[in-house]
């Protein structure tokens, strides 16, 4: 039971602060980029890179994956949205807008779940 109420927990806080990136984006002022679910999916991989590394080499603090990975970082990072965000863009014919967020949120992910990993080592 500890471990649903870790990832109900970390899921709260990581979906809270998916909302709080998106009150900042939507105060900055409005583009057609979802840069909210671009910035959440690079920041989420990087620190899932960081946090996964850490959890290894401190195996004391294992028992908290749930909570920081699953959890946490689950309800941060958005990949269900980045399909919904890349359709719409797809819709509305703005193809340099859909290549860019398809093809950055991936490299850029990627690569930041490595720096996360070359960090924390």
């Amino acid at each position: 039971m500890l471990i649903w109420l870790q990832i109900a927990l970390g899921g709260a806080l990581g979906a809270m602060a998916r909302f709080a990136l998106s009150f900042l984006f939507t105060h900055a002022g409005t583009t057609i980029f979802p840069w909210t679910v671009f910035s959440a999916n690079v920041i989420g991989c990087f620190f899932i890179g960081l946090v996964s590394v850490w959890l290894i080499e401190q195996p004391q603090w294992t028992q908290y994956k749930p909570l920081l990975i699953v959890g946490l970082l689950g309800g941060f990072t958005t990949f269900s949205s980045f399909g919904l965000d890349a359709i719409a863009l797809i819709e509305a014919k703005a193809w340099k807008e859909a290549i860019f967020f398809i093809l950055g949120t991936n490299i850029a992910g990627i690569l930041a779940v490595f720096v996360g990993i070359q960090i924390a080592r």
